[in-house]
């Protein structure tokens, strides 16, 4: 009998251990469908129930990283990403971000630094871990470091709109004009209808018109600063102002700002590859300059202007578009074979 008895206690013992697994996932997934849906509070009382059953789950403690962080509760989160962080788990590399990201938002930058910089040593092909490391260094005013980080990222994930966003912020606020315009035409190439677009373009704008003053009809002032400026760019830079004082002649002030953007874009693409040294090698023209260059020279560059613009002149564009379909296919198939 008492055989009997102990057989049957570690019969029911094995079962309820069988069955906890299935209470935590199902807590934790009903938790993730709670915070998908803003409920982030009762998430976290999902997350709490799974971790009283398994304390130290890895994906109950990182989903209660994700939820702390979403109201606000930074140190919490902190808390729960450490947990994540002591054993091995695929949520390892989100706990990364989420630690960081943490950090940062309570002005501990630096730390939030050193978490990036921790993860990327584990997870160095990880983009998402370069560009939040690029985007603390920007918020640190750290500029050069901030840029390196997110050509790590871009080199990492060419298709990632925030990369190349962020990249040229980083440039503009180290003066590089014509280096912070190439990211913000690939990140609108990438994002052409998002209210994040309808920022870059007009930020864009302002950046091929910076320098560029028309005080008068026909007297137009360039006033530019290259000496921040590598070698490889001043001569384009230069190119830039011209092209953009070129929209104040009469022939030019008519004409429509989709049309005078359109311009100006084959124009600036076609100087590109004008002054393109011999010696001019690397990331920006590997990712920026030869494919724009290249663009243009293949005939496509007007009609990438006007696919750019769609948050800005939606109605105008979509008619463009409409009325050259084929060359935005045309566009599109080059794009898709370009290396």
């Amino acid at each position: 009998m008492k055989k009997y008895l102990l057989g049957l206690l570690l019969l029911l013992v094995s079962v309820a251990l069988m069955a906890q697994p299935k209470q935590v996932d199902d807590l934790i997934s009903e938790g993730m469908r709670l915070h998908d849906q803003g409920a982030f509070k009762a998430a976290i009382d999902k997350y709490e129930a799974a971790l009283k059953i398994s304390p130290t789950h890895p994906k109950a403690n990182y989903e209660m990283a994700l939820s702390h962080f979403s109201v606000g509760s930074y140190d919490v989160s902190i808390r729960y990403s450490n947990m994540t962080l002591r054993s091995p788990s695929p949520y390892r590399k989100g706990a990364y971000l989420v630690k960081g990201s943490a950090l940062d938002n309570l002005g501990r930058t630096q730390e939030a630094i050193e978490v990036y910089e921790e993860g990327i040593r584990q997870f160095p092909s990880y983009y998402l871990l370069h560009y939040n490391l690029g985007l603390s260094c920007f918020n640190g005013n750290l500029l050069r470091q901030a840029e390196q980080a997110v050509i790590s990222a871009i080199k990492a994930n060419p298709n990632h709109p925030s990369s190349h966003l962020l990249m040229a912020y980083i440039m503009r606020d180290q003066q590089k004009r014509a280096q912070a315009v190439m990211p913000l035409y690939y990140f609108l190439m990438l994002e052409p209808r998002s209210s994040r677009a309808a920022q870059a373009y007009d930020l864009l704008r302002t950046l091929m018109r910076e320098g560029v003053n028309q005080e008068f009809p026909k007297q137009v002032n360039i006033n530019l600063n290259v000496e921040e400026v590598g070698a490889d760019f001043r001569a384009i830079e230069v190119a830039l102002a011209l092209i953009e004082a070129s929209n104040g002649l009469d022939e030019n002030v008519r004409k429509s700002e989709a049309v005078k953007f359109s311009e100006s874009t084959v124009s600036f693409f076609e100087v590109l590859g004008e002054k393109r040294g011999a010696k001019a090698t690397g990331f920006w023209w590997h990712v920026y300059g030869d494919f724009f260059a290249g663009m243009a020279k293949a005939g496509y560059a007007r009609t990438f202007a006007y696919y750019v613009s769609q948050s800005r002149f939606q109605s105008e564009i979509d008619i463009w578009l409409e009325d050259h379909a084929q060359e935005l296919q045309d566009l599109v198939k080059w794009v898709e074979k370009y290396e």
